[in-house]
């Protein structure tokens, strides 16, 4: 179509020429175009007080925004650091970040876990089995940021916040003998054996997922054995991949009646968390629960 042709044809229909070449240069628009619009939205919602003039007063949080933006640019020094760790915090490498609370006392690892934490050790290279006769005793930490900003829980401090304020967010996917598996953390800590030092996570394994009911979902929905203080290993906690929702649900027992039904439970992910971590998302913290947490 000839150039001056172009304004009879609506737009809607004109982007549509500029997707495939867009695509490849810049990538798919969700992520350049609407996930950036969604999110200056939201953030100028979040601003807004003034309840008798909301509009005049989104429009003067958005001039400060490009002020402060502007101001930024051109002074570079302004710009508070963003790796800035928090209090107690112990980055371990590779984006992984462990988080407090941490135990102000080292304790000794019930038989189950001692017996799950000799295995591990006693498949690493350069580990003698006479390392690993002395009594092991470590020091319990609460929470694993991720690389991808999601923060990893554990049972340790979960089970003991009051109804409303637990995360349920110690339930993980993680790589165990080159398989993905998904389990419960009941608590991280830093060992030192043989000269070497490892940051582990003490987990209960979920069963595999059920092949029946994920076939016939066409992969969707994943429902799986709980097997929590059975199946327990020690895990790098740098082999833990993102956090997962894990919760009972009815449709097992609806087809299944074969005295698990009531041990079944259900996984899902974050939407969209791939895209956020692209951002340099972090989830935030309540800095009063962080504080009575600690001790």
């Amino acid at each position: 179509m000839p150039p001056d042709r172009i304004h009879f044809v609506r737009p809607c229909i004109h982007s549509i020429s500029h997707i495939p070449s867009e695509t490849t240069h810049l990538g798919p628009f969700i992520i350049f175009s609407q996930w950036v619009i969604e999110c200056t939205i939201g953030n100028l919602g979040e601003e807004v007080k003034n309840h008798s003039s909301p509009y005049a007063n989104l429009e003067q949080r958005g001039i400060h925004r490009c002020q402060v933006n502007a101001l930024k640019a051109l002074i570079p020094d302004l710009e508070t650091p963003e790796n800035t760790l928090p209090r107690g915090a112990m980055d371990i490498g590779d984006g992984f970040i462990l988080l407090r609370a941490r135990d102000c006392t080292a304790w000794v690892l019930t038989e189950k876990v001692h017996g799950a934490w000799k295995e591990f050790w006693s498949r690493q290279d350069g580990v003698l089995q006479t390392d690993l006769t002395s009594q092991c005793k470590v020091v319990w930490w609460a929470k694993l940021r991720l690389p991808n900003g999601q923060t990893a829980r554990s049972c340790w401090k979960e089970e003991k916040k009051q109804l409303n304020h637990i995360q349920t967010s110690q339930y993980v996917k993680f790589q165990l003998n080159n398989m993905t598996r998904i389990g419960e953390v009941h608590f991280y800590f830093a060992d030192h054996i043989a000269g070497q030092t490892r940051h582990l996570a003490i987990v209960s394994l979920f069963g595999l997922p059920h092949s029946s009911l994920l076939t016939a979902s066409k992969q969707t929905y994943i429902t799986m054995e709980n097997f929590r203080d059975i199946d327990v290993h020690v895990i790098e906690a740098k082999s833990i991949h993102s956090v997962v929702i894990m919760a009972s649900g009815p449709c097992y027992k609806r087809t299944y009646q074969d005295g698990t039904e009531t041990n079944h439970w259900f996984m899902s992910i974050k939407p969209g968390l791939k895209i956020v971590a692209l951002q340099g998302y972090n989830e935030v913290e309540n800095e009063v629960l962080e504080q009575e947490e600690v001790g």
